[in-house]
């Protein structure tokens, strides 16, 4: 992947990231306040987010970037999730993104303005 195209790809990565937190923030809150139908509408964006932001380091990793993104461990979190939604445990799911998603993505972002 041509260098120019690589740091226009962490560029964007780097925009979308703090929303997506910022987001997630706010879907977890919706969990906590007992607003489960709020953030039950809210979530599908998030998982297209989560998707596409673990597709792009992916993508930069196949090409020799150096980025410590786990992708089995996040494909964990998304399974413990899925089983929260489908229990309807919103205190795990909002758990979950609070204290797994955020901080993942905190750290990646962090790691990505290194690069």
């Amino acid at each position: 992947m041509e260098q120019k195209l690589v740091v226009e790809k962490i560029r964007i990565i780097l925009q979308t990231i703090p929303k997506v937190i910022e987001k997630t923030s706010q879907v977890a809150e919706h969990f906590q306040m007992g607003q489960e139908s709020s953030g039950l509408k809210e979530i599908v964006y998030l998982f297209d987010g989560y998707d596409w932001i673990v597709q792009e380091i992916a993508g930069l990793q196949k090409v020799g970037v150096s980025i410590s993104l786990d992708i089995t461990n996040w494909q964990e979190i998304f399974k413990e999730m899925e089983k929260a939604l489908c229990s309807q445990d919103y205190v795990l799911l909002s758990d979950l993104l609070e204290y797994e998603i955020s901080p993942a993505l905190e750290a990646v972002y962090k790691e990505l303005t290194t690069i």
